[in-house]
Order: C-alpha cells, then structure tokens, then sequence
C-alpha cells in the first residue's frame, strides 16, 4: 500500500511493502500479536523485528501489556496492542444518495461519524463539496487536528483527482482540489469498491491466502466492481464500466431509472415500485412488501438474476479464487442472495457477503491507507 504520490491526489490500496508498516499491519491484524509471531510470520530476522516494534512504540502507533497466556514458562511474553490513539484522521464516502463522514483514529478506531442525506450532482457540485468540508470540519472539532484526510467516491476518480460521472451527473469536477482548498490541507481520493478491497487487505494478517485473487462487487445506487491479487488492488485506468455490465438490464427497472442511472440501481428499483404506487424508501421496504405481493418478488428476482449475470461474467474474465458483494442489495435482500448463490456456486469459489456497513468502511480506509502505508513518515 502507498501514499499517494505528489503527482496525483488518488490513493492506491494494498497490503503494506516498508517493513516497518508489515510490522504494524501484524500488530493490528495478528491475535494475539508479539514479536515471535511476526518474526515468523514476515520472515523477518528477531533484531529487526525488535527495532521496528521499538519505532512504533515510541511514535505511538503500538503499545505493550502482558501476554494473556499464563501458561508459558520463563521471562512471561509481551503481547503487542495498536495504540495511536494521539492521532486522527478525517473520512468521507461521498455517494450519489447519502454521504457518510468519519473521524478515527490511527489505531482505526471511529471516534465520530455523521450521515449527510444528500450526494454530489452538478450543477451545485461545488457547492455540497464546500459544505461537506464544513461538516467535516464541524465534526472534527475539539480532536486533534487530522494527520490525513481522505475522500471515498462512489465514481471513478481520474489521476488528477477530478469526477466525470453520469451517476453523479458530473464533468470534470476537480473534487480534490475544491475539498484541498476548503479544508486548507492536502486530501487523497479513492474509489469506494476499491477502498473496500484495500479494507479486507488491511484486516487481514499478512500470509500466503492475501496473494490469491478476490473480486469485489459492490451494488447499491452505483454498480462496480475491483479486483486485488498479489495484495494489490488493481486500479482501472479509465474507469469506465464495461460494456457487459452497462446491457444488464430488467426493461421495468431501465424505464424508470433516471439520467446516469444504472437500470439495476437500488434508485431505480424503488422508482420503478413508485410507479407501480407503493410508496417505498428504501430496499428493506421493498423486501418486506415482496413477501407478499407476487408483482413485487418476480421484479426482485428478475433483477438479481440480472445482476448474477453480471457478476458471473465478471468471475469468467478475472478467474477470482474469492468473491465478496458488498453492498445493500447483498445485505439486505435475500432474493439476490439466494440467486447470486445458486448462480456462483462452483468448486474452489469462496463466496462472501459482509454485514458492515460498507460506506463506513470504505470512508475510513481512504483516510488510514496512506497513513498504515508508512506510519514513521506520515507523523
């Protein structure tokens, strides 16, 4: 994982490669964690291990306290705990519905977090952008000033840092720099999927299964996809959304999506029950009232095998050893869930829904990811 570079505002995802950041990655991830283990863990020599642990501990970042096990015999064992608790860092996902503000700390822990009920849209991008770094601002207040802030978006983010999205209903929107400006502080950027890729990376002890495949799909109100192998995650350089992905389609569903829409939207859905005169807010509303109303359920059903196509056809290009769906649709919605399972089930295909709220998530992680990447350079 590494910091963004000066050249471009948009952070990239993976597991650590500075030993000392492997170190702390270990710390974090390994339970119980001490210096034998991530000796052996990392393949590292003891003195190397005892002096990047010592580094950490004096910049804050890892802390000592007895070793649980009581049982060992000899000098008792010091088991290692994340600290840095001195400092904080400022998060936002910015979707095209609802936002999500974070403040955590170094240690990952969320100190503070605020939904805003609103998402960027030209033409007032500017202005929601200047008032989400208020309300970052305003939710920060009496902590410790952020070592980092980072932004999570929903769309794509070019290398420059700037939007051009039909969800968002944005050209060339030059988000880093209106946020960099407003906040008075360099900002990283990220791409929500990807930021939640990098999330599975970052809580996961650092070991052989990290280096297989793993596709993540994310569907709510934006339908994409990211893909990590090698402890990497794979950044697109365009970003545009397959063709494959785009022709999915249930007609109802392509009817009522509005302009920038995916047809196979959470928005869409919920239009299209709008039309049909139930007044819904959301998909849990819509699962409820498919229980019993037969309308209702073939739309879901449809949809999902919709959606199950998609995310087959991405598993036969990228080969993933581990598949993860994210999202409300997955969460929330146990038509998909009993579809996409049925569809996908293959041998040797690991097949995972995750109940965090996958906003947050990904909100928090663009903040920390240049921060877990190199922890004695960013203090």
């Amino acid at each position: 994982m590494t910091a963004a570079t000066p050249t471009s505002p948009v952070t990239s995802f993976g597991v650590p490669t500075r030993p000392e950041a492997r170190v702390f990655h270990q710390v974090r991830c390994l339970r119980p964690a001490d210096r034998r283990r991530i000796q052996t863990t990392l393949g590292l020599s003891q003195p190397s291990v005892t002096r990047h642990v010592a580094a950490l501990i004096d910049a804050g970042f890892v802390e000592e306290a007895p070793a649980r096990d009581t049982q060992s015999v000899g000098r008792p064992r010091k088991q290692l705990l994340v600290d840095g608790r001195h400092l904080t860092v400022w998060g936002a996902h910015i979707g095209v519905r609802n936002s999500v503000l974070t403040v955590a700390d170094a240690g990952g822990r969320i100190l503070r977090q605020r939904s805003l009920g609103s998402g960027i849209r030209e033409p007032a991008a500017t202005d929601f952008l200047t008032r989400t770094a208020a309300h970052l601002q305003a939710l920060g207040q009496g902590l410790p000033a952020p070592a980092h802030i980072g932004i999570a978006f929903s769309s794509f983010v070019d290398a420059r840092g700037h939007i051009s999205s039909p969800e968002y209903q944005c050209d060339d929107v030059p988000a880093t720099d209106i946020l960099s400006e407003r906040l008075g502080r360099p900002i990283t950027a990220g791409v929500g999927v990807e930021a939640l890729a990098g999330h599975e990376l970052a809580h996961n002890p650092i070991s052989v299964e990290l280096e297989d495949s793993r596709l993540y799909f994310y569907a709510r109100n934006v339908l994409s996809h990211a893909w990590a192998f090698h402890g990497r995650v794979h950044r697109p350089s365009s970003g545009r959304m397959p063709a494959f992905m785009r022709a999915a389609t249930v007609p109802e569903l392509g009817e009522s999506a509005a302009v920038g829409q995916h047809p196979l939207s959470v928005t869409a859905l919920i239009n299209a029950c709008h039309m049909r005169g139930h007044h819904v807010r959301g998909l849990p509303d819509i699962c409820a009232l498919a229980r019993h109303d037969a309308s209702i359920n073939d739309l879901l059903t449809r949809r999902a095998t919709a959606l199950a196509q998609i995310v087959a056809t991405t598993v036969d290009v990228v080969n993933p050893r581990t598949v993860v769906l994210a999202g409300d649709t997955f969460s929330q919605d146990p038509v998909t869930t009993k579809v996409l399972s049925e569809t996908l089930s293959s041998p040797g295909l690991r097949l995972r829904i995750p109940r965090r709220q996958s906003t947050v998530a990904s909100a928090v992680h663009t903040a920390l990811a240049p921060l877990w990447a190199d922890p004695l350079g960013n203090v």
